[in-house]
């Protein structure tokens, strides 16, 4: 290209730039509503922890806002689980969410 000549169009990488740029905004304009989800669903899932005397523990959280506690393997409790100022609340406990917003 020629430096005296104009592209009509934004180059790739201009556009690739530009769609960076606004998704980043339309994240950014999420409401408290649609973060709250988004954080729900970032934790919604099987948490696994094996020790060494060969313990294993599992705790799932269901979308349903169900918490399940298996000991190992069978399950051995069931609560329900919230999230209140990015903490998980269980019906005894909280555990904190090490999440980036």
């Amino acid at each position: 290209m020629e430096k005296d000549q104009i592209t009509k169009y934004p180059s790739k990488h201009m556009r690739t730039l530009i769609v960076l740029v606004l998704g980043l905004l339309a994240v950014g304009c999420l409401t408290p509503e649609q973060k709250q989800k988004a954080l729900r669903d970032s934790v919604v899932g099987e948490y696994e922890k094996k020790f060494a005397d060969g313990d294993t523990r599992k705790l799932v959280l269901l979308d349903n806002g169900i918490y399940e506690y298996y000991f190992f393997g069978k399950k051995t409790g069931e609560a329900k689980w919230s999230i209140v100022n990015k903490e998980i609340h269980v019906d005894y406990g909280i555990f904190k969410i090490n999440y980036m917003s």
